[in-house]
């Protein structure tokens, strides 16, 4: 029997068999449910009443699951960690952030360090931040930030001073 896991109130659970991670559940905003296996297939059911009946699963009652992040080895570009090793290392005057490349010929930048982004959603009106650990560069030209910090600490503190305003 698979039993699921909620991760965010009502709309992310991880589906473990026997312990294991096995999947995850998302409700979608019209309420779909999705379900990613690890190998990123996804599988889509109309309510979550389907899902249960086709993989036989029972919801555990247990609110708060604390998934912990995997420890990689950092890597400093201009005194900023990165998570992967750094290529085509860059500073970004425009935005005054550290960019690397993840792979010699990848086009995709990253941003070296921990950020406090701004969440945008559809869904609520109310303006939420985030920490986040080597986000995209994409992102932080699209969004609101706070960065870079050298540790999540330092993050962490100005996104609780940014909380309480």
């Amino acid at each position: 029997m698979l039993t699921a896991k909620e991760i965010v109130d009502g709309k992310i659970w991880i589906l473990e068999d026997s312990g294991k991670k096995f999947a995850t559940i998302q409700i979608g905003p019209n309420g779909t449910v999705v379900l990613i296996d690890n190998e990123r297939k996804k599988t889509r059911f109309d309510n979550v009443g389907l899902l249960i009946k086709a993989y036989n699963i029972t919801f555990d009652k247990n609110k708060a699951i604390i998934i912990p992040k995997p420890h990689k080895k950092e890597t400093i570009i201009y005194g900023f960690p990165t998570d992967s090793e750094p290529f085509n290392s860059l500073f970004d005057v425009k935005n005054q952030v550290p960019i690397y490349t993840r792979s010699a010929n990848s086009e995709e930048y990253f941003c070296a360090g921990y950020y406090v982004i701004r969440i945008i959603t559809k869904f609520s009106p109310k303006v939420k931040y985030t920490t986040e650990f080597c986000p995209r560069f994409v992102k932080i030209n699209r969004t609101e930030f706070d960065g870079p910090y050298a540790t999540d600490a330092e993050a962490t503190k100005q996104l609780l001073s940014r909380s309480s305003k």
